[in-house]
């Protein structure tokens, strides 16, 4: 019988932690584990069904993720979702997602096609091949609003990678695949343990026609007509450390997708500062970032 745990990562510099966010997903789980890795308690109304672990400073995203897995893998649940703090599922996910499992054996990974919020996008399904990639999108009509789905159905594509919310793990594949990639700290963590389960053999699946709805990016900003997603100063730093550093030094992923994971990465470095204004000190801090990822050094970066 399934045993199924959701763990939710927090961040927020705020105290407040409301618990209507995780609605959409708490009825479709026997469990919930936040791992909250914020500078402050959250304060909220205690749940049966909600285990809180506040663990007093920020380590990282792959850190939390990880301390959630293991107090799954502890409590003996069959599989978890990974969940963003600002992340919604649509009734039946889960429901629809565990029933995948049985096809193939080797499946350990199963995902949902993301709607980003902010840019009011499908975000598609991602697979590589060779020196590109490419975003197998499905039933969102341009220009429709998000409710009008045309069809529901759980048709599958098998994807080289996803983003971590909304990923339902089955549990006991961890031991042959590993935890995630506590060095990464923010950025990558996701792809690169997706690559990781690849190369022994397993397999990730995408449902292109089951919606989660997830807000990318701290804000967005329109250039030459097409709309770009910005982050903080900092993230950036992440992005393009660990782009760096996974494009040289993976043992996962293939030496194609390096070439392309490299040459996209240089590429965001130039348009971070193009998009962002980036004043020459802000520049260098950037600079710094590469150096590290040349360097393959990880952990917490500090500006």
């Amino acid at each position: 019988m399934n045993k199924i745990a959701a763990i939710i990562i927090k961040y927020s510099k705020n105290k407040k932690f409301n618990l209507k966010k995780i609605h959409s997903i708490q009825q479709q789980v026997d469990k919930i584990f936040i791992i909250d890795n914020s500078p402050k308690e959250a304060c909220y109304r205690k749940n049966k069904k909600i285990d809180y672990f506040f663990l007093g400073e920020n380590y990282g995203i792959a850190y939390a993720q990880n301390f959630g897995i293991f107090q799954a893998l502890k409590n003996f649940y069959t599989h978890c979702i990974l969940v963003d703090q600002d992340t919604s599922f649509e009734k039946n996910y889960i429901k629809q997602a565990i029933k995948i499992y049985k096809t193939n054996k080797n499946i350990t990974a199963i995902a949902p096609n993301l709607f980003d919020q902010n840019k009011k996008i499908e975000l598609g399904l991602v697979k590589r091949f060779f020196l590109f990639k490419k975003n197998i999108n499905s039933l969102y009509e341009k220009k429709k609003n998000i409710v009008n789905i045309l069809k529901k159905t759980t048709s599958i594509t098998y994807i080289t990678e996803t983003m971590s919310s909304g990923t339902i793990i089955k549990l006991k594949d961890i031991s042959t695949v590993g935890f995630m990639n506590d060095d990464l700290f923010l950025d990558w963590v996701d792809f690169e343990w997706c690559w990781r389960l690849r190369k022994y053999k397993k397999f990730i699946v995408g449902l292109s026609e089951i919606f989660a709805f997830h807000h990318l990016g701290s804000s967005k900003i329109k250039f030459l007509f097409k709309i770009y997603h910005t982050h903080s100063l900092l993230r950036y730093c992440y992005i393009l450390r660990n782009g760096i550093a996974l494009s040289l030094y993976s043992s996962s992923a293939p030496i194609s997708w390096k070439i392309n994971i490299f040459v996209n990465t240089v590429r965001y470095f130039l348009g971070s500062i193009i998009l962002n204004k980036f004043n020459q000190n802000q520049v260098v801090i950037l600079l710094k970032a590469l150096k590290e990822g040349f360097l393959c050094r990880g952990g917490k970066i500090k500006i």
